[in-house]
């Protein structure tokens, strides 16, 4: 197999985590009894995003090998045939790689061997986290591994178990026609590729580098003006070819090479993906206005850092109460709108409320930056437009101070300095927070595991006010205003 596919290096993530003693397999039950008294953060299982993070260290990997494939849901595979002579050997090389995928905060398990089949089993399976397995030496390596190794389906290898087959060695020691007759083709074929005699090609990630153009000047330039035209100018060709691509830029860098002083870096982040030059040149003019030309510009660098598909449907950012989509045409102007005033006020300056799949007011819509943001969770347009909510929500809720109680509901409460006496009550409806729900802040006003009973209090003044009571505590809140 070395003539074809070469060493290949298995790169999986470490399934525990050292300093939390977490197995992958770990229930949430279990982790709290692991943890306790400190509650585990949890994240809700979204394949999608596991796919994309893997996708996105495959095209970090390509800085030491050229041939990078994926091994869904939690490795990588890489070539290493020929690069370990530049490292000083090969076993040098899988250590410059696993530390710098640690740098990442990211356990690692690596193994390289002549087969795919062999470097997978023994970086997962393996005694050692790192591990060179010389050529020639796939069935001493492979013997004492467990058959998950194989990468068995699993019924095949729940029938290996209940024969008493537990590792790979018990099934070298028997012959290719005894396992067909009993197992199928599947299992020898198996063994042939961990043992490198049936190839097993790698699939490299497709990879295209981001759309850059650069102008170089015959000397230094101090002129501003023709910086801004050469610019100009660069940002149009770039644009062309984004659009021959069928691709829009979501962030563009721009270096300015200066002759004596490090090199200028202006970034400019879009809220949508754009390929129009004219708003990219409003966005990025005023940040070039103010650069420092040092003794003079020599080069000037344009690079689509983050590109989209420009057919792609951006107007999931964009949507109106009820899940309903905007005009095109307005989410478009919108968009620019939002990049100007990130471009002039900051990133920061400029929020959007990101829908959110819960029905805890707190957490139903945090704020987040609209440039660079992301699109809302599936399903939280959907729980957003199901309940009826305030124009207003307060952070944080605010304390009532209950005046009258003659009913089973105050008739009148103080709020803001003022008294408020009730005209109409609606609800109950009551919230309560996940179970797993994260302990509040020190110094909180309100405990957001609390479970609380939320009512529509209409007072005598006209105000409509969204209240809540705690169950435990029995205190009240007002949580948000109709207005």
């Amino acid at each position: 197999m070395r003539t074809h596919a070469g060493r290949t290096l298995v790169a999986a993530h470490d399934g525990t985590a050292a300093a939390l003693g977490v197995r992958r397999d770990m229930t949430l039950a279990e982790a709290r009894a692991l943890l306790a008294p400190e509650e585990p953060h949890v994240e809700p299982f979204r394949p999608e995003r596991d796919l994309h993070a893997l996708q996105a260290l495959a095209v970090w990997a390509l800085r030491f090998s050229p041939v990078v494939a994926l091994d869904p849901p939690d490795g990588l595979l890489v070539d290493l045939e020929g690069l370990g002579r530049l490292a000083g050997g090969e076993q040098r090389l899988i250590g410059i790689l696993a530390d710098a995928v640690e740098t990442l905060r990211i356990g690692v398990r690596a193994a390289a061997a002549d087969s795919v089949g062999c470097a997978w089993a023994v970086a997962r399976f393996g005694h050692a986290v790192r591990t060179q397995v010389p050529t020639g030496s796939e069935r001493d390596a492979l013997a004492p591994l467990p058959v998950q190794g194989l990468r068995l389906d699993p019924g095949l290898r729940d029938g290996l178990h209940e024969l008493g087959v537990e590792t790979i060695g018990q099934l070298l020691r028997l012959s290719h026609a005894e396992l067909s007759a009993r197992f199928g083709t599947a299992l020898p074929l198996r063994i042939n590729q961990a043992l490198g005699r049936v190839i097993e090609p790698l699939v490299p990630i497709e990879w295209h580098n981001p759309p850059q153009l650069e102008r170089s000047f015959d000397g230094p330039v101090r002129d501003l003006e023709t910086i801004m035209l050469a610019t100009r100018a660069t940002l149009d060709e770039l644009v062309a070819e984004l659009v021959s691509r069928g691709r829009a830029a979501w962030e563009l860098r721009t270096e300015l090479i200066s002759t004596d002083l490090p090199p200028t870096i202006i970034t400019v982040v879009l809220s949508r993906p754009s390929h129009e030059a004219a708003h990219l040149w409003t966005l990025l003019r005023p940040r070039l206005e103010c650069a420092s030309l040092g003794f003079g510009i020599e080069r000037i660098e344009l690079t689509a850092t983050r590109t989209a598909p420009a057919r792609r449907d951006h107007q999931a950012f964009w949507l109106e109460s009820g899940g309903a989509r905007r005009q095109p045409e307005l989410d478009e102007k919108l968009a620019e709108l939002v990049d100007v005033l990130s471009s002039r006020l900051g990133a920061r300056a400029i929020l959007m409320p990101r829908s959110v799949a819960s029905h805890v007011p707190e957490q139903a819509f945090p704020l987040q930056p609209f440039a660079g943001g992301v699109p809302p969770q599936p399903g939280a347009a959907d729980v957003a437009a199901r309940v009826e909510r305030p124009s207003k929500l307060l952070a944080p809720p605010e304390a009532l101070r209950i005046t009258s109680h003659a009913r089973a509901l105050p008739d009148r409460f103080g709020w803001r300095r003022d008294d408020h006496h009730v005209l109409a009550w609606h609800g109950p409806e009551r919230i309560a927070a996940p179970w797993w729900a994260s302990a509040p802040r020190h110094g909180a006003r309100v405990d957001p595991r609390e479970t609380r009973d939320y009512f529509r209090v209409h007072t005598t003044t006209g105000r409509a006010l969204w209240v809540f009571r705690e169950l435990d505590s029995r205190r009240w809140f007002v949580h948000g205003e109709w207005i």
